[in-house]
């Protein structure tokens, strides 16, 4: 088993023009948390996001990946996790840069991923599901278009998994998991889906999941989809949909 309080987790954080939003305080604290290592993707932002990262780095042993064009989340995301097989960590994962996810949440998330063995291609991922005495405050609109469109997706890919796109998940590091990083995505929002599926179509079976629902969480201001967004979410349904042809 590993061993809990020693184990080396490398989280990526996907950021793209997150200067209006960035919680400086919030960083900090999860930078705080024992044996944990953040990996900052600065993807081609236009703002001021390599100063909000450059901030928060100084002193840790964090650190900044810049791409000069934007690449999308799973793009971003792929590219920090390659980053952070030089560190040779125990777990690897991601977490969205919005600081919608409490603290207490990240932490309770990480000393889960760190009590099952390093030898099981087991990953858990956060879900805001709506549970009585948690707080998950989530817009109706997006929640609604957002079931409607994976529960087409967990019919047609047969797959159980409730919320596919919450912004936390992490994954025992090893080299199984890292051999579906070799290639560039084929979506720019997708990339929990494209994990799930190549790992299906390389290793002829699914990946282990386990859902944990979250105590809090809400939607960030300034963090809401636009019509290019939307786009890129139509044309990242086709690209999924070719994974079914594999």
């Amino acid at each position: 088993m590993l061993e809990v309080g020693k184990t080396l987790i490398v989280l990526v954080v996907p950021c793209f023009n997150e200067e209006l939003r960035w919680n400086a305080v919030y960083w900090r604290h999860i930078s705080q948390i024992p044996n944990l290592q953040l990996i900052f993707v600065n993807d081609g932002s236009s703002d001021q996001t390599h100063i909000c990262l450059q901030e928060i780095i100084i002193g840790t042993s964090n650190a900044v990946l810049h791409l000069e064009n934007n690449v999308g989340k799973a793009e971003a995301i792929r590219l920090g996790l390659r980053e952070a097989i030089k560190s040779r960590p125990a777990i690897v994962g991601f977490i969205d840069a919005d600081g919608a996810f409490s603290e207490m949440d990240v932490v309770k998330h990480l000393e889960l991923q760190k009590s099952f063995s390093i030898n099981e291609p087991f990953s858990i991922w956060s879900s805001r599901i709506k549970m009585a005495g948690r707080n998950i405050e989530r817009k109706a609109f997006r929640h609604y278009i957002a079931r409607l469109l994976l529960t087409f997706l967990s019919i047609y890919f047969r797959f159980s998994i409730y919320d596919t796109q919450s912004g936390l998940k992490t994954f025992v590091a090893t080299k199984e998991f890292y051999g579906i990083l070799d290639e560039k995505f084929k979506t720019r929002w997708f990339v929990d889906l494209e994990i799930l599926f190549r790992y299906r179509i390389k290793y002829k079976c699914d990946l282990r999941v386990r859902e944990e629902p979250l105590e809090e969480w809400k939607d960030i201001e300034n963090s809401k989809l636009n019509w290019f967004q939307v786009l890129y979410i139509v044309k990242d349904l086709c690209g999924l949909l070719s994974y079914k042809r594999l």
